[in-house]
């Protein structure tokens, strides 16, 4: 009965709020935000489109940044879309459709509000899934 109760609990804590995955020194931490969704990294380059796979072996060769350079992948307006975060101070972010178009840049520049062509991407993306992070040191 403990057992259950317990697994009841803590069903219930987890499920409660959202939970947002972090990738630190190679390990998931979790911080209550927005739902996250972790593939296995390795197997979802693979299923990614070429030039998104070019972009990433751009960022593997490129100095390490903080923060890390990463990829993630949303869903817009019903679409699949990739998005790379600014990795330093006053630049752009990239938000690119499936075919390697660049939509917009939501957020970064000098304002950190990007270019203005999406300024409601904060809210309207959906399932946010990490594609690729550099865990480089």
């Amino acid at each position: 009965m403990k057992i259950i109760f317990t697994t009841f609990i803590i069903t219930f804590v987890c499920c409660k709020s959202p939970s947002k995955s972090v990738i630190k020194n190679n390990n998931f931490t979790n911080k209550t935000d927005t739902a996250v969704v972790v593939l296995n990294i390795k197997d979802s380059i693979d299923l990614l489109p070429s030039f998104i796979k070019e972009l990433i072996e751009k960022m593997k060769n490129k100095p390490v940044t903080n923060p890390p350079s990463k990829v993630l992948k949303y869903t817009l307006n019903n679409k699949t879309v990739f998005y790379i975060p600014p990795v330093c101070c006053d630049n752009f972010s990239d938000l690119y459709d499936d075919s390697c178009k660049i939509i917009a840049h939501p957020d970064g520049g000098f304002t950190g509000k990007g270019d203005g062509k999406l300024p409601h991407f904060e809210k309207e993306k959906l399932n946010e899934k990490l594609i690729w992070i550099d865990t480089r040191k």
